[in-house]
């Protein structure tokens, strides 16, 4: 995995992140973008540039508080060109869940 993604490759931990808003600025954080400037948007952009790998851990959180938003969030994620995003959702017991570039 560090052949093939090398320094693009990022883990965001969503442990404390109960909001949508919360959950893209852990996402900019977690690539460097300072999020109070970039928007979500940037961090698309950011993952398109080329291949890329973003771990969500932690997500169930997020997820309990506002499964809807998340997951928009989620699928804008996987749209993205060129990124792998893997995450571990836990409601109901472990789960491993891959979204690959489309």
């Amino acid at each position: 995995m560090i052949k093939e993604f090398q320094d693009r490759r990022w883990i965001v931990s969503l442990d404390n992140v109960v909001d949508a808003a919360a959950f893209e600025g852990a996402v900019l954080g977690a690539l460097g973008l300072q999020p109070t400037i970039a928007t979500f948007e940037a961090a698309l952009a950011r993952l398109g540039e080329e291949r890329s790998l973003l771990i969500l851990d932690n997500l169930e959180t997020p997820w309990e508080a506002d499964a809807l938003a998340v997951e928009q969030r989620l699928q804008r994620l996987r749209r993205s060109e060129h990124s792998v995003v893997n995450y571990e959702k836990r409601p109901g017991g472990a789960q491993w869940f891959e979204m690959e570039d489309c």
